[in-house]
């Protein structure tokens, strides 16, 4: 069906391709460069939004050693990218301290 959608967007060869990237450099270089401040924020900083849902002990080691290693691992980028995900969702709903709704 995506294939299909994107017909006379993408060209054919891309398109149709069936092998896949890998995108982790990518992503580590956005969040290492781009998104750096805010995830000092929600890591560091304030982490009230996620303090219900993750071990902000665990998370702030996880992000140190993200940070500290070059390439990182890849399951330290993705758990930093999924708790940035999450912090971004819940604040979005408008969750407070507790998890209830704003």
């Amino acid at each position: 069906i995506m294939r299909r959608a994107m017909e006379g967007i993408l060209p054919l060869p891309v398109q149709w391709r069936t092998g896949k990237t890998d995108f982790s450099p990518s992503l580590e270089y956005g969040l290492r460069v781009f998104e750096r401040k805010h995830l000092d924020r929600i890591i560091l900083d304030d982490t009230s939004v996620l303090e219900d849902y993750v071990n902000i002990d665990i998370l702030r080691e996880t992000y140190r050693r993200f940070l500290d290693e070059s390439p990182a691992k890849s399951r330290d980028l993705f758990n930093i990218w999924k708790i940035a995900s999450l912090a971004q969702w819940l604040k979005m709903c408008g969750r407070a301290d507790n998890g209830e709704r704003r």
